[in-house]
């Protein structure tokens, strides 16, 4: 199994980097995105276009925070993403003319690919593709060559994970669920997401996956098509949850009180701080979870819960209705 080598270090590192050697870093695959405490992409369409507008006007961006790191065995570095996730994915797929957008004249248009240089083997290689309407050359060349405010860290695990909760525990950043679980550690919180991956559809055998993988890990929203259809999941088609309190990891709340109902039993209270001290570890009810999943076995807890899912899932199809 390969394991991360990281150093503290004394300083952050920070810079402007061109938005074009970002781009090629991301061709490269050099971002990473920990699923343990990052959420999925969740920026409209509309977001993804009123911030590349602000680029193309220059305008100033927030930083962009990277923990930099080698895995035993490899050479290069891989930057894992602790925030700025969705700022990113706006910015290359725009350049991959997954969306356009409106410029000056009032009309909307999709980035130029032929600012790039190898543009047209990367055409040719099924790369990047050209819609029509392609905005200015000049105009794409610039938007390239903005400099975003990148801050790179060695740090270890833990620090990453309580830096992530610091930057996003103010403001509407993450819903409370996601901060939960950006913040526990344990078999009771791996179990609740892993179960909660499982149902939507977006499971991966690795916590941590590449950026570019993260459209087909992530909920369809309108215009933009991502591999999970967010109508065609168990909470939305048996109308158990909106996709407003899908997108709010409301699935994961009800899977966690599941979970804790088959641990505890009425021990449980259904409000919003019982929920919180089942992924505090200084807690009672997260020490008896946790050892009570250690003990009964997590594998084997999540195919006892994904049997019970199937379950309800055939007698919906069979009868035709849901909740």
């Amino acid at each position: 199994m390969n394991r991360r080598r990281r150093t503290v270090a004394d300083e952050l590192n920070v810079r402007g980097t061109y938005i074009l050697d970002t781009f090629n870093d991301y061709l490269e695959d050099v971002y990473w995105v920990n699923r343990r405490y990052q959420r999925k992409l969740v920026w409209t369409l509309e977001e993804k276009q009123k911030f590349i507008d602000t680029i193309l006007h220059n305008y100033p961006v927030p930083i962009f925070l990277l923990a930099k790191y080698k895995l035993d065995g490899e050479d290069s570095y891989r930057k894992e993403i602790i925030d700025g996730l969705q700022r990113l994915n706006a910015i290359f797929s725009f350049i991959k003319n997954e969306f356009s957008v409106k410029w000056q004249d009032g009309n909307f248009y999709y980035f130029n690919v032929s600012a790039l240089a190898g543009a047209e083997q990367m055409l040719a290689d099924g790369i990047l593709t050209q819609e029509e309407n392609k905005l200015e050359l000049g105009v794409c060349r610039k938007f390239l060559n903005y400099q975003l405010p990148i801050t790179t860290t060695e740090v270890s695990d833990t620090e990453i994970e309580d830096i992530f909760i610091r930057i996003n525990s103010t403001g509407r950043k993450l819903s409370a669920q996601d901060l939960r679980q950006a913040g526990a550690v344990g078999l009771f919180s791996d179990l609740v997401r892993k179960t909660a991956c499982y149902i939507r559809g977006d499971i991966t055998e690795k916590d941590v996956v590449s950026l570019s993988k993260m459209p087909s890990l992530s909920l369809s929203h309108r215009k933009l098509n991502y591999a999970i259809n967010l109508y065609d999941t168990f909470w939305m088609k048996n109308r158990i949850l909106t996709e407003k309190n899908l997108r709010l990891s409301r699935d994961e709340e009800i899977i966690a009180r599941l979970y804790s109902y088959m641990i505890l039993g009425n021990k449980v209270s259904p409000s919003s701080n019982s929920l919180n001290k089942m992924y505090d570890s200084d807690s009672r009810q997260n020490t008896e979870l946790n050892t009570y999943i250690e003990n009964y076995g997590l594998l084997e807890m999540m195919d006892n819960f994904s049997k019970v899912y199937s379950d309800f899932n055939k007698i919906f199809r069979s009868v035709d209705s849901n909740f």
